[in-house]
């Protein structure tokens, strides 16, 4: 999936993670878009470029659980990573990493430290029923959510079914920023699904002008 200003399109070309988060009982990740191979980087434990995204959201076992097989189910593990991991499988973790600039990454390493990154565009996710993106890179300074619109008005509901993307084709969508320095990942989510009323279709609001 890609975003573009004022639109976002959905792409099935991801498999679905179910995610378990702090506060509510479940959190479903619809996709990971635009992931990249892992690259090396070899990052110590006590330097802060790639630091950890969404903790006080997501729970962290069941994250490096999911992540762990998204990467392999997705064939990411190979060549210097397949190697890497042979020799550390015991000590190897999985997380979501955000790096100075507001980029989003997978994570991966050991217990000396970030040893490989793969770059992620968002996350869709179920988020207590409203299917949301959640976005990295264009905003170092602040948490990105994109959605649609539903026809009735609202943030789309999340669903079970599978869906195309002619689905979203008629649909309107929208998209909202929260400063990290008021918000945490939590409490800007929790923001966002408490007010989706607010968010209509433009057809509808011209309507209710005449």
């Amino acid at each position: 999936m890609t975003l573009s200003l004022g639109m976002v399109w959905k792409s099935n070309n991801h498999s679905a993670l179910d995610i378990t988060v702090k506060s509510i009982d479940m959190l479903k990740i619809d996709e990971i878009a635009s992931f990249k191979e892992l690259k090396s980087v070899n990052s110590s434990p006590d330097k802060t470029e790639y630091k950890k995204f969404g903790e006080d959201l997501f729970d962290s076992e069941i994250l490096e659980d999911r992540l762990y097989y998204y990467l392999w189910s997705s064939f990411k593990y190979d060549g210097e990573v397949s190697k890497w991991y042979k020799n550390h499988e015991d000590e190897a973790w999985y997380d979501l990493r955000e790096d100075e600039e507001g980029i989003l990454y997978i994570g991966v390493g050991d217990n000396d430290g970030l040893k490989f990154i793969g770059y992620i565009d968002h996350v869709t996710v179920d988020y207590d029923g409203f299917e949301i993106n959640i976005y990295g890179g264009w905003s170092k300074d602040e948490y990105i959510f994109g959605f649609w619109l539903d026809p009735d008005g609202g943030i789309l509901r999340a669903s079970e079914d599978e869906r195309g993307s002619a689905f979203y084709d008629d649909l309107e969508s929208d998209m909202v920023y929260y400063s990290k320095k008021d918000y945490t990942l939590k409490s800007a989510i929790d923001d966002l699904v408490s007010n989706s009323d607010k968010y209509q279709n433009t057809c509808e609001e011209e309507d209710e002008e005449e």
